[in-house]
């Protein structure tokens, strides 16, 4: 805890280095020098970019600082799962959330919130963007008629999706090994299953605030496939099982309604996903 608590000070001090940059024009002095001796580095991210997203309007300059701590802070970020999937193999991450209720809200909120953090700081919350910008640069608006059509839509066709592959996925490995294999989204079910407010308000907590950091904040800056794989990284719970492909799809899915309509079609998507299980849960309990 102290070290993870060490690591995201040291976070929140380099984006708000970044942010400083970014708005006085002249450089903040620790941020360049940890950030602009990397300069291949940071060409290397740019080439991703445009070899995975040809043709997008990613916006990544490895001239703007508040790019190049994103990057390395996402750099870090992959590099410890890597490692924790190398000591802890297939059940890495599995861990995430506690089974007991309140354990599993406070680790929910917990990690909700250091996303929220995260995205706002990083677009220039409290430095270089006042709240209405803010608002702005994440995408986040009150939902349209437009934005409820498409992200419902959305989420029924990824749950259809989701549902078709894990029975595919079922019928191609043994019994044991589909339960070893989704354990960590059973678990997670689990934790908040007692009733269909629990259920929908952990969807709804879980959509708002990763759609904020990683369709709002991370997509624009290094475009839909980037992000799309570094969100898939970010759920190591599911790593060494077919459903690390199914997140990729489904965080396509949210991340063209981000480009095409606003995040908030995207976290109307992603909550109604999350939030379908619970509801299906309640109608056959009913």
């Amino acid at each position: 805890m102290v070290l993870q608590l060490l690591g995201l000070a040291g976070a929140t001090a380099l984006i708000l280095l970044a942010n400083g940059a970014e708005k006085s024009r002249t450089g903040a002095p620790l941020a360049d020098r940890l950030t602009a001796r990397f300069a291949p580095l940071w060409r290397l991210v740019g080439s991703l970019i445009s070899g995975l997203s040809p043709g997008s309007r990613s916006a990544f300059d490895p001239r703007k600082p508040v790019h190049r701590v994103a990057a390395l802070l996402m750099i870090l970020q992959v590099l410890l799962i890597i490692l924790s999937l190398a000591i802890h193999g297939p059940a890495a991450g599995q861990d995430l959330l506690p089974s007991e209720t309140a354990g599993a809200f406070i680790s929910l909120f917990s990690l909700a919130g250091l996303n929220l953090a995260l995205a706002l700081l990083g677009v220039g919350w409290l430095t270089r963007r006042d709240s209405a910008a803010v608002r702005r640069r994440l995408g986040l608006r009150l939902p349209t008629r437009m934005d409820w059509l498409t992200g419902l839509v959305m989420a029924a066709a990824l749950f259809v999706f989701a549902n078709i592959a894990t029975r595919i996925w079922a019928g191609a490995v043994s019994p044991q090994v589909f339960e070893l294999q989704t354990g960590a989204a059973r678990h997670i079910f689990k934790s908040f299953s007692n009733s269909l407010f629990l259920g929908l308000l952990f969807a709804l907590v879980a959509a708002v605030s990763e759609e904020a950091l990683y369709r709002g904040a991370l997509q624009p800056v290094f475009g839909i496939a980037l992000t799309s794989l570094f969100f898939t990284l970010i759920h190591a719970q599911y790593a060494f099982t077919p459903a690390a492909l199914i997140v990729f799809v489904l965080s396509l899915g949210f991340a063209g309604l981000r480009a095409r309509y606003s995040a908030a079609s995207a976290i109307i998507a992603h909550a109604s996903y999350n939030g379908l299980p619970f509801l299906l849960l309640a109608l056959n309990g009913a």
